[in-house]
């Protein structure tokens, strides 16, 4: 079994394990991402993928950022080409920045119902194979505000690590455990 099927069958198990058991506490997470990334690293592999797939990360409302930081280590973990933009990111900079990137992933924290057209301005904006996750308050608050064919509500880091598997599956033509 070559490294880049070993280290895809880690990230299963791992997400198995999340799906059965529930998301661990956010110091726990953190810890198993550092190791997924440190397990990738003596594999010898640069990435999950072949080609690594690009991600932009930001928060429209959020002055925090523990979930898009959550995003960040799982990104890196993977080995996906990262790009931070930060907190509180007015959207047109977030759309700006898709367009001079165009890069495979929009990853955003969105908490609050008022920032929904900012929401609908960015995705308006950012290439529609640009795939758009959407994590925070908002996904719960207001689920009709993710009807768009590139926007997914990633209500927890195993959405989008699901998502991101069938990504690299269909890219580089695994057989994908995940359902």
């Amino acid at each position: 079994m070559n490294a880049r099927r070993m280290f895809r069958r880690e990230v299963e198990h791992l997400l198995h394990h999340w799906q059965s058991d529930g998301p661990p506490a956010r110091w726990q997470l953190r810890e198993q991402l550092k190791d997924l990334k440190a397990n990738r690293q003596s594999l010898g592999i640069p990435s999950l993928w072949a080609v690594p797939p690009a991600i932009v990360t930001a928060t429209l409302d959020d002055g925090w950022g523990h979930g898009i930081e959550t995003v960040a280590l799982c990104a890196r973990a993977l080995g996906m080409t990262l790009h931070t933009l930060g907190l509180l990111v007015p959207p047109s900079e977030i759309a700006a920045a898709c367009r001079r990137l165009r890069p495979d992933f929009l990853a955003l924290t969105v908490l609050q119902v008022e920032s929904k057209e900012a929401l609908q301005l960015i995705t308006d904006q950012v290439s529609p194979v640009t795939q758009v996750f959407v994590g925070g308050a908002l996904v719960q608050s207001c689920p009709q505000a993710f009807n768009r064919p590139n926007l997914l509500a990633a209500s927890n880091l195993t959405v989008f690590v699901e998502q991101l598997l069938r990504h690299q599956a269909q890219a580089d033509g695994f057989q994908s455990a995940v359902g």
